[in-house]
């Protein structure tokens, strides 16, 4: 009797225990399949990109992913990093404290502090996993660093990180080819959420191939763009047979700024006089469309002064953010210039002109913001149209000496 009671109790606990193991199981099961789960929501995003600027969105749906997971502790923020060797920089997309996602992206150098320097070089061994641990001197090394970074002096929950300084933060990297991807936290991350960072970061390596694919055909599609722009100017300049078809020309070469989508608030032709500050000018803005020639003083207001003077010393581009009484003073000239001179107390607050020089005088494009991506695309067509103005001499002196 004893012996089948025990007998009995035996068989019972070995159930137990395989009732125990296949639980945990199924719950390794479920999780697995909640991991991959939420790798095939990136997956899927990112395979539905059809535009560079899309990246961000997918950022999101990874930060979204590893917040569902419930992977991280308290108050800790994930970041997604590319970093550009080429640079010494890293472009940092991040969340706040509360999970939300930052908008837009930061740089960061990579070679201004120690930490940092040292986070790169584990990049670059492409390490697996990557982590650094702030405390002590470390921490108000790195914290120092932090403050010198425009981000971070925008950011209130960085301000209240630095009134109420933690005694350690843990930065978590799981890095891939182009960058990593990341944990800030206040504690060591277990094991198990670290070989789950590890998985996210393979899939964003996915990601991050396709934004550069995307990115590298766009760049081939805009670089058409602007050939097919350059080569109706060169063809406008070739087919010139009388001076007084450089007004037609001129319209053709601002038409074309505008064709490449460029966000212009105003363009100017300015061929200049070298024996005093004038210049013929042909302008144009959104409001006005495109002005007759005129015939303009560069005395008359200390934007124009400079402009001209940079054309005197032979730069070749000067770029200079204008706002309050220089903005004002500029326009209103701009306006004494006009058949129907119009005030600009309501105007946009700030213009950032572009000055393109070349041999005979600049172009003017002014933006709502920097665009430097696009200063070689303006550099390009002052030196198209410098090739138009001597095709202009060439007709001109024709002409005089048929007459």
């Amino acid at each position: 009797m004893r012996k089948a009671t025990n007998d009995l109790k035996e068989a019972n606990e070995k159930l137990e225990s395989k009732l125990q193991q296949r639980e945990a199981q199924l719950v390794r099961l479920e999780r697995e399949l909640q991991i991959e789960a939420a790798l095939e929501k990136i997956r899927k995003r990112t395979l539905v990109m059809i535009d560079s600027t899309e990246l961000n969105e997918v950022v999101t749906v990874l930060f979204q992913q590893l917040y569902d997971l419930e992977l991280l502790p308290p108050e800790a923020r994930t970041y997604f990093c590319h970093i550009n060797p080429e640079t010494d920089t890293a472009e940092v997309w991040m969340t706040h404290m509360n999970g939300t996602v930052m908008s837009g992206s930061h740089y960061t150098p990579l070679n201004q502090s120690e930490s940092m320097h040292t986070y790169y070089e584990g990049w670059k061994r492409q390490d697996p996993v990557m982590v650094r641990d702030y405390s002590g001197e470390r921490l108000t090394e790195y914290l120092r660093f932090l403050t010198e970074l425009p981000h971070v002096k925008t950011d209130q929950n960085y301000q209240l990180l630095f009134q109420s300084a933690p005694e350690k933060i843990v930065m978590t990297d799981a890095n891939f080819l182009q960058g990593n991807i990341g944990f800030m936290t206040f504690e060591p991350l277990s094991q198990a959420v670290t070989d789950v960072l590890v998985r996210f970061a393979q899939v964003i390596e996915f990601t991050y191939t396709r934004f550069l694919d995307l990115q590298k055909a766009e760049a081939q599609a805009r670089e058409a763009q602007i050939e097919v722009a350059l080569e109706r100017m060169r063809s406008r300049t070739m087919a010139m047979q009388k001076s007084d078809e450089l007004d037609e020309t001129n319209m053709l070469i601002i038409s074309q700024l505008e064709s490449l989508d460029i966000p212009l608030s105003g363009t100017g032709i300015h061929i200049c006089n070298s024996d005093k500050p004038e210049s013929e000018a042909w302008m144009w803005d959104p409001f006005t469309g495109v002005m007759p020639k005129v015939t303009y003083n560069h005395t008359h207001d200390r934007l124009s002064a400079k402009i001209y003077e940079g054309w005197k010393k032979g730069e070749t581009l000067y770029v200079e953010e204008v706002r309050g009484e220089i903005l004002k003073e500029h326009l209103e000239y701009i306006s004494t210039l006009l058949p129907d001179p119009a005030t600009h107390e309501d105007s946009t607050p700030e213009y950032v002109f572009h000055i393109v020089y070349f041999k005979y005088g600049f172009i003017v494009l002014a933006t709502p913001d920097h665009c430097p991506t696009e200063h070689p695309v303006f550099i390009r067509f002052a030196k198209v149209f410098e090739q138009t103005f001597t095709r202009f001499l060439d007709v001109q002196k024709a002409e005089a000496q048929a007459r």
